[in-house]
């Protein structure tokens, strides 16, 4: 999938759908809105917008099931959200104080 297809696709057929669908989104007033606003370092970032009716509604419990739903229709799209990934290299000197490191022999000193 080339990638303005799939930040199509993630735009409209999941982000919106989602916004759409979910019922404590006062979508009668206004309708959900996606932005594209920034290149991540691993990542395309996107800001969904939608308008609830925060007397009858919490705003965390809509954020919350947002969340569930966009992970999961993103998850049935084959879309993976990144994780950092670090490489730890550890290195270590022969006679070195530190715990778990070979001690020097006498055979080492000649």
């Amino acid at each position: 999938m080339q990638l303005a297809t799939a930040l199509e696709a993630v735009q409209q057929e999941i982000l919106l759908a989602v916004a759409q669908q979910e019922p404590m989104v006062a979508n009668k007033f206004r309708k959900p809105e996606v932005r594209f606003i920034a290149y991540g370092d691993n990542s395309i970032n996107f800001e969904l917008l939608i308008w609830i009716d925060v007397r009858r509604t919490a705003r965390r419990a809509v954020r919350s099931a947002l969340y569930f739903t966009i992970f999961e229709e993103l998850k049935k799209a084959g879309i993976e959200i990144p994780f950092p990934q670090r490489d730890i290299h550890i290195r270590s000197q022969v006679g070195s104080d530190l715990p778990g490191t070979p001690e020097k022999s006498s055979a080492d000193e000649e």
